[in-house]
């Protein structure tokens, strides 16, 4: 079986190389029954029918009349102002293995990515996964639990339930950036509306570097 799948670009004013594309897919776009368990005969080629494209499953769920699945599939190109690119996605392979490859995805510039899908509970030190080939992972603190785990933009995510509770990555030299320019993107939902939710560290603290709340 193939699949189509068109992007959207129009709001963009440049080309988009060798970028990770958020698709996201329901029963009506593919047929769940069809494809092995988790999503493992998946594939992606580009819009020449021959060229694999990475990608990594973030969540899959196959239960019927709840199919859903995000994945993340590196795209070589998305011209600037266009809704016409697109690939292909096969399935229906019942002797294809899994080929998913999230250090594909994600290439060098990206110094950590982190889609915050484990259970709180029981992930443990270095348990909150980087899905770059850095393996910078998080360890969460401060009594974090199941219920900390909860349905994000895109598969999960997690709540923060007082200031005692955060995600702690150690001193990680990919980290320092320096004077370089650098870019930080992620979901958020506020609990109030001065909420500042991207800061700078407290400058008559001891630690240099930014905070996510």
């Amino acid at each position: 079986n193939r699949t189509k799948i068109t992007f959207d670009n129009t709001n963009s004013a440049e080309n988009l190389e060798n970028f990770p594309v958020l698709v996201t897919l329901t029963a009506a776009d593919i047929d769940f029954d069809k494809i092995k368990a988790g999503g493992a005969d998946i594939r992606f080629v580009d819009n020449g029918g021959s060229t694999p494209l990475s990608y990594e499953i973030e969540a899959w769920d196959d239960t019927p009349g709840s199919e859903s699945a995000t994945v993340w599939v590196k795209v070589p190109q998305l011209d600037s102002a266009s809704n016409t690119d697109y690939i292909h996605m096969y399935y229906n392979n019942t002797d294809a293995a899994d080929a998913q490859t999230a250090a594909g995805v994600w290439d060098a510039n990206h110094k950590g990515v982190y889609h915050l899908s484990e259970d709180f509970a029981t992930a443990g030190a270095g348990g909150i996964l980087d899905s770059t080939s850095n393996d910078h992972d998080g360890t969460d603190t401060g009594g974090m639990d199941s219920d900390d785990q909860v349905a994000g933009m895109a598969g999960g995510s997690v709540r923060f339930n007082s200031s005692a509770e955060y995600i702690d990555f150690g001193d990680v030299a990919d980290f320092d950036f320096g004077l370089s320019d650098f870019s930080v993107s992620f979901w958020v939902k506020g609990g109030a509306a001065d909420d500042a939710f991207l800061t700078k560290s407290a400058s008559d603290g001891p630690y240099d570097g930014i905070y996510l709340y």
